[in-house]
């Protein structure tokens, strides 16, 4: 693969805004506005667990900003330091993903800081994670989202990523680096992706539905397998998902911390807005989620016995401290097993 078949590039500190004027408002004060409005708009029902990713639609804000408000909204009480934003699938055969050299990201609202550190360690992590800022110049399916995080003031960073090769085991890769790469972080993925692309409306709402329906079952095989039937054109579908890695990221690291559960926010499709029902693009939003039930604190006893051994090691830590002698014990199997489960602590 070529990969100045992307476009010519140098590096750039800031990645200047390429949609504003088309997929959003130019002017500052009419964006913020527009922003404002969606979100206070946007209705979040009670949730049942816990948010650990995102998706959301990237198309120009008339068709799909009432669809990514909501998620903006339920995730603005998500505590991250750095938000992964996964966009297109450019299909880079060998490739994982694409990253940008520049240090922030512009809207007509300002500028994002890039998570610089972390695009360096994942591309040392990783050889077919590499830098190409020409593939980021005139993308829409990152920049679409950053005022939603500029008018709600979150105080993070960005991960803008585009996708290489979608595959099961390049979206494992960059799930698996991602975790390992983070570090003290706070990672937050959101799956920017649009559905099917361009069937008649009656049929997009067939596909939307058998496409989300493997989404919501957490299935990353049975998706792919789905995704796969629809790259022949038939029916005038051009693609089923067109970010189907950023997609299957956000469900293997969100799976990874417990994620049990699919809720789907809203879905939609072009001709909701354009009343052109023959040609049509397709749109979902929605959440992964770790239910309540395991998001709640497990019950935490310590045994008598283990009681027992906990103070008679804190007794004998403080007689050989006093006496200037090195500490000498060896726990038992069962204290070593309870020293080891996750829990809070205070010592006196």
């Amino acid at each position: 693969m070529n990969l100045f078949s992307f476009g010519a590039h140098k590096d750039e500190a800031v990645r200047k805004a390429a949609v504003a004027g088309t997929f959003y408002p130019w002017l500052a004060e009419e964006l913020r506005r527009d922003v404002r409005a969606y979100l206070d708009l946007a209705k979040i029902p009670e949730l049942p667990g816990t948010i650990l990713a995102a998706l959301a639609p990237h198309a120009g804000y008339s068709f799909s900003a009432r669809l990514a408000a909501p998620v903006h909204r339920a995730i603005a009480a998500v505590p991250f330091d750095t938000l992964v934003v996964i966009g297109h699938d450019f299909h880079a055969a060998g490739l994982v993903a694409l990253l940008t050299t520049a240090k922030t990201f512009q809207t007509p609202l300002g500028d994002v800081p890039v998570d610089t550190a972390l695009a360096k360690a994942l591309a040392a992590h990783d050889p077919r994670i590499v830098y190409h800022p020409g593939a980021h110049t005139r993308d829409h399916t990152i920049e679409v989202h950053l005022p939603f995080l500029q008018v709600m003031e979150r105080k993070c960073r960005v991960l803008p990523v585009l996708f290489g090769e979608p595959t099961e085991e390049h979206c494992a890769a960059l799930a698996e680096a991602l975790r390992a790469c983070a570090g003290k972080r706070r990672l937050f993925i959101l799956a920017s992706t649009d559905l099917c692309h361009f069937p008649t409306a009656s049929d997009a709402r067939e596909l939307d539905r058998e496409t989300m329906a493997k989404v919501t079952a957490l299935d990353l095989p049975a998706l792919f397998a789905h995704l796969a039937k629809f790259q022949s054109g038939e029916r005038n579908i051009q693609t089923a998902m067109c970010a189907a890695g950023g997609v299957g990221t956000a469900m293997l690291f969100a799976k990874a911390q417990g994620a049990d559960s699919f809720h789907i926010l809203r879905t939609a499709n072009s001709a909701d807005v354009s009343r052109d029902d023959s040609r049509v693009v397709g749109y979902a939003a929605g959440l992964f989620l770790k239910s309540a039930a395991k998001t709640a604190a497990p019950a935490f006893d310590v045994p008598e016995p283990v009681r027992r051994e906990l103070l008679a090691l804190a007794r004998h830590r403080i007689r050989t401290a006093a006496a200037g002698e090195t500490l000498d014990y060896t726990p038992s199997a069962e204290l070593r097993e309870h020293l080891e489960t996750p829990a809070a602590v205070f010592v006196t």
